[in-house]
């Protein structure tokens, strides 16, 4: 699926609870004056003082990232959350589901999240705060919590295997698969780890995010892929037979940041072909 195309703040979606106190005054505002803070599920929460009026944008960086930085055109997923600071509404909230895929323009960010996160390295996490517009009238300010997360595996790399093919990622991620002529692929479903990650595990009714890329075994070329920078990672949930039943049950205990290399069989694939799949695990969301 595409990438999301349209501008951030004109695609959150009102959902409930509220955080803070509205405002009721026109007293002059800073963001110097917000806290925040994180709940027990995981997502931030907004203090802020009651009567403040944002009249421009503001963003700080809460913690800077390790990572790559963001340059302009960069794919990108980030994690968001959102409030009214007039209403205490809450508008969006990523961390209950899976973080959106952007690309690094500000015609897909908007311009204020755009300058507050390019530069950026992977890891950051931005505080912005923007006055009402016509994308959230009747909201008053909106506080923007944007977490930058990696949209590759990260982790530690793990000796090849000598019956796989070969393995090397681009700029992105991306795999470059060589096949070894020499080699027969496994005849029964292998799945290894090529790069270790840290993150929570993959379990039956997990929500992930995955990059991936299928080749055929017979052709050897890719059959489809998620890493062209235009292309959205593939959120989907485990056990309920939304991908083939080898794939998904090798994915069963990889941990976020991982990435792993599948062989297929036909019969635990669509029963024509052999697939060799590479799949990078950028989120786990487990229900519990």
């Amino acid at each position: 699926m595409p990438r999301i195309a349209a501008v951030l703040f004109a695609a959150l979606v009102a959902l409930s609870g509220c955080a803070g106190t509205p405002g009721t005054g026109p007293s002059e505002a800073s963001i110097a004056s917000i806290v925040v803070g994180h709940d027990a599920a995981g997502s931030p929460t907004i203090e802020y003082p009651a009567g403040g009026n944002f009249t421009q944008p503001e963003s700080r960086v809460e913690w800077a990232g390790t990572g790559a930085p963001l340059a302009e055109g960069d794919p990108v997923l980030l994690d968001l959350y959102s409030v009214s600071l007039t209403t205490g509404a809450i508008l969006a909230d990523t961390y209950l589901d899976l973080p959106q895929a952007y690309l690094v323009v500000p015609e897909l960010l908007g311009n204020d999240l755009y300058d507050a996160i390019v530069g950026q390295r992977v890891g950051t996490r931005v505080l912005l705060v923007v006055p009402e517009s016509p994308t959230h009238a009747g909201e008053g300010a909106v506080a923007v919590v944007a977490d930058v997360l990696p949209e590759r595996a990260v982790g530690v790399t793990q000796p090849a295997r000598e019956d796989l093919p070969i393995v090397i990622t681009g700029k992105y991620g991306e795999p470059n698969v060589t096949f070894r002529d020499d080699v027969d692929l496994p005849t029964d479903l292998v799945a290894y780890t090529l790069i270790q990650g840290g993150g929570p595990q993959v379990k039956t009714g997990s929500h992930v995010l995955l990059n991936y890329q299928e080749i055929s075994a017979t052709t050897r070329q890719v059959v489809q892929s998620t890493w062209p920078v235009e292309i959205a990672p593939w959120g989907v949930t485990i056990g309920q037979g939304e991908m083939p039943a080898g794939l998904e049950q090798s994915l069963i205990d990889v941990n976020q940041g991982s990435q792993v290399i599948v062989i297929v069989p036909p019969a635990l694939a669509y029963g024509d072909d052999t697939l060799i799949f590479v799949v990078d695990v950028l989120a786990v969301r487990n229900p519990d």
